[in-house]
C-alpha cells in the first residue's frame, strides 16, 4: 500500500500531498483510496463528482504508468483554491500517445477520457522520466 507524505502543511483551499506507488496494476486502487481520503479530508465528499473525476483522472495516467512507463512511480495531488492538479511521474522518458480504439478494444482510451474530464492536462519530460498532470475545477 502506498505511503502518504505530505509535501506541507495543508489548508482550507491549499495543499499537497505526495506518494510512492508500487508498479503494479493492483496498485491503482490503492491510489484511487489514498487520493478519496485526501479529499475528505479537504472537504470533497466521495459522493461529489468533482472526487469521482479526480479518482478517474488518477486512475487512467496512473494506469499509462505502470502499462507504459518504468518505475519508481509516484502521485501528486495539490489544492490551489478551487483548482485539483493530479501528477503522476514514471522513470520512462517516452511521451504517451493518445491512440484511436477500435470498436472492440478494451483500452486505448486513457488519454482521452482524461481529456474529455480535465481542464487541461498534459505530459513533461524531465532527465529521469516524465510528468504527466491534469487540472480540474473545483466548485
Amino acid at each position: 500500500m502506498p505511503t502518504m507524505l505530505p509535501l506541507r502543511e495543508s489548508t482550507a483551499r491549499e495543499a499537497t500531498v505526495r506518494f510512492r506507488v508500487p508498479v503494479a496494476r493492483e496498485a491503482v486502487e490503492g491510489a484511487r483510496r489514498r487520493v478519496r481520503e485526501v479529499l475528505a479530508e479537504w472537504g470533497i465528499s466521495e459522493r461529489e463528482d468533482l472526487s469521482y473525476d479526480i479518482q478517474l483522472v488518477l486512475s487512467e495516467l496512473l494506469s499509462n504508468a505502470i502499462v507504459h512507463g518504468s518505475g519508481p512511480l509516484s502521485v501528486a495531488v495539490q489544492r490551489d483554491n478551487d483548482l485539483f492538479i493530479v501528477e503522476v511521474f514514471d522513470a520512462h522518458r517516452d511521451m504517451p500517445v493518445e491512440s484511436v480504439p477500435g470498436p472492440d478494444d478494451e483500452s486505448k482510451r486513457g488519454l482521452a477520457v482524461v481529456k474529455a474530464v480535465a481542464y487541461s492536462h498534459g505530459c513533461e519530460r524531465y532527465p529521469r522520466g516524465k510528468r504527466c498532470w491534469a487540472v480540474l475545477r473545483g466548485r
